[in-house]
């Protein structure tokens, strides 16, 4: 039986005493994005992911599976090869997701985005991701030597030129931009007050993930983060059933974008996406 006041709980942002979820654990299916690992496993049609006041609904024509049976996998060679591009895909569409939800959760307005540019003067190769690499941990450790604690999220990208530039988002307070760029000598730098982490949430799935299947970036991190970042919950069964109807039926102006697609494993599946406002 559902505990309203536990949905109440759920939707007002509070935690819950008992939640059947914790831990991360890699996607089951090519059609599912699991985050949270369960005690027990089992089946369902509803799914939540939880994101601080941002709630995205999966409403599966055919049930999902989740948790974990604690039994290894083992797939065939042959299998394996053929989804290989498959799931390649899948997982360039998963970090843009978890760049929007990491996003929202953790950074807020006035929080800073700062872009990291390499001029034509540098010796090494500039439009070389292992190349470049050095030079921003060099940089990120001395932004981590002033700012103690810090987050952030980063994301290496490809210039028309072709050469790289890196995306922070980060939490450090006003910073001059001489001294900014005091820390970078190897082009330009810019930093940005945030002044929405919704849109810029929206903004680092819907832009950036477009650049992650740069043939450029296999063998290469999609992104970097600091740790202790604040997580989604995956929510799902009763629960999830419960808390996507109350969405529905009371805060259907908190839609931000739904879309209905079809899949393999799970049939049509229903996806609306919900940001309550503070």
């Amino acid at each position: 039986m559902i505990d309203s006041q536990d949905v109440k709980k759920i939707l007002g942002g509070s935690s819950l005493g008992h939640q059947p979820n914790s831990g991360r654990q890699p996607t089951i299916r090519l059609d599912n994005t699991v985050t949270i690992r369960h005690n027990k496993t089992g089946y369902s049609k509803h799914k939540i992911i939880k994101s601080g006041k941002m709630f995205e609904t999966y409403e599966y024509e055919r049930p999902v599976r989740y948790g974990s049976s604690g039994k290894k996998r083992i797939r065939k060679n042959q299998v394996k090869s053929t989804r290989s591009e498959e799931y390649r895909v899948r997982s360039i569409v998963r970090a843009g997701f978890t760049l929007k939800r990491l996003a929202f959760l953790n950074f807020s307005e006035n929080d800073k985005f700062i872009t990291l540019t390499f001029n034509d003067e540098q010796v090494f190769d500039i439009n070389n991701l292992k190349a470049c690499l050095p030079f921003y941990q060099k940089f990120m450790r001395k932004l981590k030597s002033k700012y103690k604690n810090i987050k952030y999220i980063t994301v290496p990208e490809f210039q028309k030129r072709g050469a790289v530039h890196y995306h922070i988002l980060c939490d450090i307070p006003y910073i001059q931009k001489s001294e900014l760029q005091e820390m970078w000598q190897h082009g330009f730098s810019k930093p940005l007050a945030v002044k929405s982490s919704l849109h810029l949430a929206f903004y680092l799935t819907k832009y950036l993930r477009k650049r992650f299947d740069d043939p450029r970036k296999q063998g290469h991190r999609l992104y970097y983060s600091s740790r202790g970042l604040r997580r989604p919950t995956t929510l799902y069964g009763p629960y999830a059933e419960a808390i996507t109807n109350k969405l529905k039926t009371d805060h259907s102006n908190a839609v931000q974008y739904k879309k209905s697609y079809e899949t393999e494993h799970n049939g049509v599946i229903k996806f609306t996406q919900f940001v309550k406002e503070p």
